[in-house]
């Protein structure tokens, strides 16, 4: 019984101080009507009602009624992964965002003048791509493409979550989802200029359980002389997966940079 309250109150303690991360951005730009949205749904895991624009320290963004979007928005939100992102942006030439969603990483790349590609089947989710890039004038730096990728050019059907429409992925989950079709493209296939043009690229996959899926579909690009470094969701697909597989095409150096997330820069040839 004791070692169960003792967790509870780490839990407790856990959410609250990640509470207080999400309240410093919004006090900071002065949305104080998300500091209840985000009380709301800490208590009772209720988002907000109505559509919304709001600001934080990513950049601006449109929030969708009745999803998670507003935790997205925050830099609350996998501030260790933004941390390490804004650390290596300045170092390459294009950001290549795989699974975009709501576009708030490639928004942090435009605000460092990275031009990037934002990745993203999930229609619903691309249209506030759409928004978001146009709410921070980025058109010129953020190529959005509505698509996923994968290691074969196929349409596969998605679980889509209303409520966390960036969990939406071909594995179900145990909460309740609707069908939706999606089209997915092998990376190393597409005929894309910026990616021809760039000799330093930094790739961020979070595809919810398809991780393995996109790097095989990136054996050209990952062989190539190129210089690059891959920030990568590991919860679903596993560490030493994904570690084995990358080592497969080329030799990588690893870190690992939260709980759910881990670095793979690859090591220059000497030969």
């Amino acid at each position: 019984m004791e070692s169960f309250a003792r967790l509870s109150y780490l839990n407790i303690f856990r959410k609250f101080f990640i509470f207080l991360k999400y309240l410093i951005d919004n006090l900071s730009n002065a949305e104080f009507k998300m500091i209840g949205v985000g009380l709301k749904y800490l208590l009772i895991h209720k988002p907000n009602r109505k559509d919304q624009i709001i600001k934080t320290r990513n950049g601006t963004f449109f929030i969708r009624k009745n999803t998670i979007d507003f935790k997205l928005a925050n830099s609350a939100y996998e501030f260790l992964v933004i941390r390490k992102l804004k650390e290596l942006l300045p170092s390459y030439q294009l950001f290549i965002d795989v699974g975009a969603n709501i576009g708030t990483y490639s928004i942090i790349a435009a605000k460092a003048g990275i031009k990037s590609l934002a990745f993203e089947p999930i229609e619903n989710n691309f249209k506030s791509l759409l928004k978001n890039i146009k709410l921070n004038q980025a058109e010129d730096l953020i190529k959005p493409i509505a698509y996923g990728l994968g290691s074969s050019n196929e349409k596969v059907m998605f679980n889509y979550y209303p409520l966390k429409p960036g969990a939406s992925s071909i594995h179900p989950l145990k909460k309740k989802s609707e069908k939706i079709e999606v089209q997915i493209q092998k990376f190393d296939e597409l005929n894309i200029e910026e990616i021809k043009k760039s000799k330093s690229i930094i790739i961020k996959i979070d595809v919810e359980g398809m991780e393995m899926e996109v790097v095989k579909g990136m054996e050209k690009l990952l062989q190539s002389d190129k210089n690059i470094c891959i920030i990568i969701e590991s919860k679903h697909s596993g560490i030493n997966n994904l570690t084995t597989l990358l080592n497969k095409f080329n030799k990588f150096k690893f870190e690992q940079i939260d709980e759910f997330n881990m670095l793979a820069i690859k090591l220059p040839n000497l030969n």
